[in-house]
Parts: C-alpha cells; sequence; structure tokens
C-alpha cells in the first residue's frame, strides 16, 4: 500500500501548512505492524482516497466471491440432475423386476418355487 496524501491533492495545497501548524481535515494516519518481519508501518493518507480504494477491494473480493458461488451452484445443479435420471432408471428397474416377480408368482408354482427372468 502506498501513501495516498500527497502535494499535488487541492485538499492538501488548500490546508496542509506547516507554517501555520494547519493539517487537512482529510489527511489521517494509521499505524499498523506487518505480520511478516514485524515492522511498524505508518500510512499517510486522505480520508476519502483510501475510503474509494478500500470500497474498489471489497467490491472486486465481493465479486470473487459471487463467481465462486455461481459456479459451486451450477456444480451442485449438475450433480443433483445426475442424481435425479439416476433414481429414474433403478425406479423404473424396480419397478420392472416387481412386475416380472408378480407375474411370475401368479402364473407359476404359487408355493414360491418360481424362476426369475
Amino acid at each position: 500500500m502506498e501513501d495516498t496524501c500527497s502535494e499535488g491533492c487541492p485538499n492538501y495545497k488548500k490546508y496542509f501548512s506547516k507554517r501555520k501548524g494547519n493539517i487537512c481535515p482529510l489527511y489521517i494516519e494509521t499505524v499498523w505492524t506487518s505480520e511478516k518481519d514485524h515492522e511498524t508501518k505508518v500510512m499517510k493518507d486522505c480520508s476519502p482516497k483510501r475510503s474509494c480504494l478500500m470500497m474498489m477491494d471489497l467490491t472486486n473480493r465481493l465479486i470473487g466471491a459471487q463467481k465462486a458461488s455461481e459456479q459451486s451452484r451450477n456444480s451442485s445443479d449438475k450433480v443433483a440432475e445426475k442424481l435425479t435420471g439416476f433414481t429414474n432408471i433403478v425406479g423404473k428397474e424396480l419397478q420392472m423386476l416387481s412386475k416380472t416377480i408378480c407375474e411370475n408368482y401368479l402364473e407359476g408354482d404359487q408355493k414360491g418355487t418360481f424362476l426369475l427372468e
């Protein structure tokens, strides 16, 4: 991350003057410690600029999460479709088997010694 408060900013020119002791009302300093090297870092930011950058970052992350969610939904729809097709085939096979057993039982030996085809 880079500082967003600079001398090129119109607010900087308008409000910031070391001679007068004035500080831009939009100026903020953020202090944080890096996890990698445990160094303390200071970010000198213009609040509106940093807010816009953060909103853009969050928007991009949200778009990525939405895309992943849609891909997951599409994959689960495909799995559900395949499972439905499989259960329909198995159901039809079971109906045919049941029908064959009943027909053989009624036509054949009713003592239960009939053969399945």
